[in-house]
């Protein structure tokens, strides 16, 4: 497995979710890092399995946390969710980055305790 690669998870139906992670992946890149974004990556077929299939083959797990990011992963069915678990699932570097107005702690109490343990690692 590549050190450089990404996959970079966010909060879709943001404005400010899709701006972070797309300047994520343009900065990455122009690093030389091959990174996953779903409305750049994703090919003809299911997404729902390439989504599964990508997490983890991807060193590295960007975790956006936008403004309401963290809202509905209570629900097991929420992609963020789904897709930070697979990532732990995997040991993958998981990276929380944290868009300045981000509150962190109303984001650790919208957080379900599934997810709980993210707050234990360094937020970029």
């Amino acid at each position: 497995m590549s050190e450089k690669t990404v996959f970079i998870s966010y909060r879709r139906d943001t404005a400010a979710g899709k701006l972070f992670a797309r300047l994520l992946e343009e900065k990455l890149t122009s690093r030389g890092y091959d990174v996953f974004l779903d409305v750049d990556s994703l090919d003809s077929g299911s997404w729902a399995d390439q989504i599964r299939t990508q997490v983890p083959t991807r060193s590295h797990f960007l975790l956006v946390l936008t403004p309401g990011a963290l809202d509905r992963c209570g629900d097991e069915g929420d992609w963020v969710r789904q897709e930070y678990q697979l990532a732990v699932r995997h040991g993958r570097n998981i990276v929380p980055v944290r868009e300045e107005s981000v509150d962190l702690g109303k984001a650790k109490e919208s957080c379900p305790e599934t997810m709980a343990d993210l707050f234990d690692l360094q937020i970029a």
